[in-house]
């Protein structure tokens, strides 16, 4: 099984197809707003892999048919918002490059190793329009993926980003993962050094202001920065920019967005009136010894009682 599964997910001995559906309902009843459902089963043959890869893969986040396992993966309401909150941020950043037209936008998509036997979702998929991918590229690979991270672990979320980074090849030209904190939200680009090793490009850290201004970037690094041509897979023309930037206000626009998303609510119901109690005029002592002015509705009522002792007699 993976090393990178986080300690405390439940891991299930695969037993039947049913006994797995059954555990799978009761394990998504666990979900919380803020906390992911996340649990493996172990030996499961590759067959019913493949019957899961077709009847039910927007729940399943990795599977590995050699090691006979699947991970399955219900994202709780925070990190769905979030996600859909990223994928935004990263299609203004392409809009203002002039390139968004150029992408094709999907989550929680498997992903094809070239054996087939281990895929992966990412939550966010950015993929090239097939009439903007050279044909010697395989165009079933996205050029942009981010990984949120909630619940998942820091060293969970690297090696998803290094499977990206290795197995999508020259595809890879955006590998982004974001990992909420629990004072800081960090935000972290991945890719291969110098020697064609993986590793971490650059990163940027925002935290929530003290005011009421939302989140503001506290790191040194204020951009992450990619070139165009790694992006499209070729030089840009005279128009386009060498560079494609996440800014350090596409990052805290896309947490504040994400943070209103979930902000109490003001009641905006209409006020209401006040009780007939309250509306009546106070009470005041007449000369002719009443005790309050008489209205039309008085009077139509002394009438209407009047009248009715008449009839009894």
């Amino acid at each position: 099984m993976d090393d990178c599964i986080d300690e405390g997910i439940p891991i299930y001995q695969y037993r039947n197809f049913k006994a797995m559906e059954g555990t799978m309902q009761r394990e998504q009843h666990k979900l919380g707003i803020n906390e992911d459902v996340r649990f493996v089963f172990v030996d499961v043959p590759p067959n019913v892999i493949d019957k899961l890869r077709l009847s039910d893969s927007r729940a399943i986040r990795e599977i590995d048919k050699p090691k006979r396992f699947v991970l399955f993966e219900k994202p709780s309401r925070f990190h769905e918002v979030s996600t859909y909150q990223s994928q935004l941020m990263l299609q203004r950043v392409l809009r203002r490059a002039g390139v968004c037209r150029c992408f094709l936008f999907a989550g929680s998509a498997l992903e094809p190793q070239k054996s087939d036997t281990k895929q992966k979702a990412a939550d966010v998929n950015g993929y090239l329009r097939p009439k903007y991918v050279p044909n010697s590229v395989a165009a079933d690979w996205p050029q942009i993926v981010m990984e949120v991270g909630v619940s998942q672990s820091m060293p969970s979320l690297q090696e998803a980003a290094q499977f990206w980074v290795e197995e999508g090849g020259v595809n890879m030209s955006i590998v982004l993962t974001m990992k909420f904190e629990e004072h800081r939200i960090v935000l972290s680009a991945w890719g291969k050094d110098a020697r064609g090793n993986f590793s971490l490009v650059d990163e940027m850290v925002a935290q929530k202001a003290s005011s009421s201004k939302g989140y503001v970037v506290t790191s040194d690094t204020q951009a992450l920065a990619f070139a165009f041509e790694t992006l499209l897979l070729g030089p840009p023309s005279s128009d386009k920019p060498e560079f494609i930037a996440v800014t350090a206000q596409d990052f805290t626009t896309m947490l504040n967005a994400t943070d209103e998303c979930f902000a109490p609510k003001l009641d905006r119901k209409r006020p209401k009136r006040a009780s007939k109690e309250l509306a009546k005029p106070a009470k005041r002592k007449l000369s002719w010894g009443m005790t309050e002015q008489p209205t039309l509705e008085s009077i139509s009522c002394k009438r209407s009682s009047t009248s009715k002792l008449r009839r009894r007699r």
